[in-house]
């Protein structure tokens, strides 16, 4: 019930009920963006699909000033790239509420994948522009639907089996078992 593959972010069964119990026929796996997402990290190619948009669409978007970037490997050293993805990470109303912050306190402590670093104000300077943008780039995501077709067969045969009741005149005293398809499923007709 919780067990889910590493590269699922929801998983679905479906089940029958057979003699034995229930069994599990078809599993529906949301793998979201996890192959593409991946392979696009590993090999370093964008593997984004891009729709056209009705109407080109303005947004004020956030920068990291030039000379904060430059200040950042200056001060920093090998722990800049870890510093600049934080700050270039920020959505607009976060980098210039951090701005205002440090500007106001003279610096602020960060935690960054387990290690602290001191931002002075002039490594949060931020600055804002206007795209206009006429596409929308996105990762598409997979739904992996599985089917175990021997189950499914299983299911479809033992739920058509039954025992027909014996008749007491008959002298063989034999239980006859029916298999009793549909005509659609039957592979042979009868007359």
């Amino acid at each position: 019930p919780t067990e889910m593959a590493h590269y699922a972010c929801d998983c679905w069964d479906a089940e029958i009920e057979v003699s034995t119990g229930w069994m599990e026929t078809v599993g529906i796996a949301d793998r979201s963006a996890y192959d593409l997402t991946v392979h696009a990290q590993r090999t370093k190619v964008e593997l984004s699909a891009q729709e056209k948009l009705e109407a080109p669409v303005s947004e004020e978007v956030v920068y990291l000033h030039k000379k904060a970037g430059a200040l950042l490997g200056k001060d920093f050293k090998k722990d800049a790239a870890v510093v600049r993805s934080f700050l270039e990470s920020l959505p607009l109303a976060d980098a210039k509420a951090l701005q205002a912050e440090v500007a106001a306190a003279g610096g602020k402590e960060v935690t960054l994948d387990g290690s602290v670093f001191k931002l002075a104000p002039e490594h949060c300077v931020f600055e804002t522009k206007t795209e206009t943008k006429y596409y929308r780039n996105y990762t598409p995501h997979v739904i992996e639907p599985s089917f175990g077709i021997d189950r499914v067969f299983t299911a479809v045969v033992e739920h058509s089996y039954y025992a027909r009741p014996q008749d007491p005149d008959d002298k063989e005293k034999i239980v006859r078992g029916v298999l009793a398809l549909t005509p659609d499923s039957a592979p042979y007709k009868t007359i």
